[in-house]
């Protein structure tokens, strides 16, 4: 898959959902000092009241989606979530919408930083966006599944079905593990965790 061949070091994290890419990125900014541009955050900007995005995604699913503040007719994420994890079709649509917001997002920001040597960027969906030509590298977080699930269940406050969806939607581990460049175990060791990180610095 392509690769970003310029001079400045692009470390692309990816991995499975609640794998610890945030927890990675913290301690790369918290610890390291590096700049972090993360898809997720990006992509929640394009959601915002009153942009087209959340316009197009209030039009398709309507009371669906919207929150107890129907004024506003702000966005409930958690409604949507239930949605798109729960049929791909609608999955593939909103995904369709954000990617390429997303995906300028990213070139905006990264033009603004060409003079960083490192720069962080935080894709959960790396390879499924087709993403990997904005990383000179390609690290990919690891967890086992049980950890994803029980992260999940307490992180988010989910049924097993909405976690276990959430899990299925994204490709398998394995697969992103054999396409990225470093595999890095999360397990809930954490100093171990940032031993691995230090070394591939």
């Amino acid at each position: 898959m392509q690769r970003w061949q310029g001079s400045q070091r692009r470390i692309g994290i990816t991995g499975g959902i609640a794998s610890g890419k945030s927890t990675v990125g913290s301690y790369l900014a918290i610890n390291k000092g590096l700049p972090i541009l993360d898809a997720d955050l990006f992509a929640r900007d394009a959601l915002q009241p009153g942009t087209p995005a959340a316009n197009a995604v209030l039009k398709r699913f309507k009371n669906r989606i919207i929150s107890t503040n129907k004024d506003r007719q702000l966005i409930d994420r958690h409604k949507l979530g239930e949605i798109i994890f729960g049929d791909k079709n609608e999955r593939r649509w909103i995904e369709n919408l954000i990617h390429p917001i997303v995906r300028k997002r990213f070139s905006q920001e990264l033009n603004l930083m060409q003079r960083e040597p490192i720069v962080i960027l935080i894709i959960p969906l790396l390879f499924e966006a087709d993403l990997t030509s904005l990383c000179s590298e390609i690290w990919v977080i690891s967890s086992t599944r049980e950890t994803q699930m029980n992260r999940l269940l307490k992180r988010d406050g989910l049924s097993r079905n909405s976690a276990e969806n959430r899990i299925n939607a994204q490709w398998p581990l394995e697969l992103k593990k054999r396409l990225g460049d470093t595999t890095i175990e999360n397990n809930n060791e954490l100093q171990k965790l940032y031993l691995e990180i230090d070394k591939l610095l």
